[in-house]
């Protein structure tokens, strides 16, 4: 099972319908839009799909800076939740596979292509940072404050990583029949 969806099926609220505070995409499209806006180069063409939790907006915005600040040229064509962590994938930097079993998960990294940019190593130093900061901030408000209790959790067979405060909101909103969402 996948993470749950936003109010219109793909985290975007739709326009009358009150957002739910368990919605971990509530706020997506404006995220979304303001990077798109602020860092073109990195959003252009095609890409597999770009949806990142409302909490983890700011890893993504500080990755995405941190590619403008270095002149680094890359173009995302991933970034996403899976297994409650924080996935980015641009050309040129290695690939990350995953896989669920009952032991847990296990991932895999490919070597760099030939040809790939030139600060990729560090680039993803940048992303696997994000990545691990994913896992100690809230998916749904950004909490990393310890005293939040911040953990990876499952849900149905989806994993998310939430302080407690957001986990009873999460739940509920999960329960939401589909169409409510």
């Amino acid at each position: 099972m996948s993470g749950p969806a936003g109010n219109d099926g793909e985290g975007v609220a739709t326009a009358g319908k009150a957002v739910h505070p368990g919605d971990l995409y509530a706020h997506f499209a404006e995220h979304d839009a303001e990077l798109k806006a602020r860092y073109p180069e990195q959003f252009q063409g095609q890409n597999l799909g770009l949806r990142w939790p409302d909490g983890w907006h700011t890893l993504v915005a500080g990755v995405c800076a941190y590619v403008a600040e270095h002149g680094i040229p890359v173009r995302w064509h991933q970034i996403k939740e899976k297994f409650g962590e924080l996935r980015m994938y641009a050309e040129g930097v290695a690939l990350r596979a995953e896989f669920q079993s009952a032991d847990g998960a296990t991932s895999f990294t490919s070597a760099g292509e030939e040809g790939s940019v030139p600060a990729a190593p560090t680039l993803e130093a940048k992303i696997r940072e994000a990545q691990t900061a994913s896992l100690q901030t809230c998916s749904r408000c950004g909490a990393t404050d310890p005293s939040a209790q911040v953990t990876r959790r499952v849900l149905a067979g989806w994993w998310f990583t939430a302080c407690d405060r957001c986990v009873p909101d999460i739940h509920a909103y999960v329960a939401l029949p589909r169409d409510q969402r």
